[in-house]
């Protein structure tokens, strides 16, 4: 379970009854006794998840208890190997998405600057006439005009900072720290 920030390192510790299920969804249900909070998901998600939920966290130390039959001489460098090639990947899937958001965001701006300047003209030239429901209409051709940059706003700023916080999680995963031990060697306590 999470442990307290200390140096903005974060630290969380897994107990898997399979060395792939830091990378695959376990098949367990809560009457297993591997069952935990984070069963649910694969454990580098769960990982994720909590780097979410503390941005500040530049490092991660992860205690991984695994059933003995499950640790071996080369299991460290490998679990170091494939969480680089993980964090890599998803890092760079989240550079695509973010480049592919603002490509669109930019294209939506555009969009949408013309259709208000067009929606703004129409209601300037109905707010001079002199019946109510044209300029009824104006007001309703300013407010259009302003909703159309409601999307391209929301895709530059908000979804564009969506996708670098994800990147930026993937980045801290490689500066972590993995310490494997065997279910035997600890004391567990049930899970609530």
């Amino acid at each position: 379970m999470p442990v307290a920030q200390q140096s903005e390192t974060y630290e969380l510790t897994l107990h898997l009854q399979d060395v792939v299920h830091l990378f695959e969804e376990p098949d367990i249900t809560p009457f297993s006794s591997y069952y935990r909070t984070y069963s649910f998901k694969a454990g580098m998600d769960y990982i994720v998840g909590e780097l979410y939920a503390h941005p500040r966290a530049q490092r991660i130390k992860l205690n991984l208890i695994l059933p003995p039959d499950q640790i071996d001489p080369g299991l460290l460098d490998r679990t170091y190997q494939a969480i680089e090639k993980y964090s890599i990947a998803w890092m760079r899937d989240a550079e695509q998405d973010m480049a592919k958001v603002r490509y669109r965001g930019v294209r939506a701006a555009i969009a949408g600057v013309i259709g208000m300047l067009v929606f703004f003209s129409a209601a300037l030239w109905l707010e001079g006439q002199d019946i109510f429901v044209e300029k009824v209409l104006a007001n309703g051709l300013f407010v259009a005009g302003w909703v159309l940059l409601w999307r391209p706003i929301e895709m530059l700023i908000f979804d564009v900072w969506d996708f670098s916080l994800e990147r930026k999680a993937y980045q801290a995963l490689r500066n972590i720290v993995v310490e494997i031990q065997s279910e035997e060697s600890i004391v567990i306590e049930p899970s609530a």
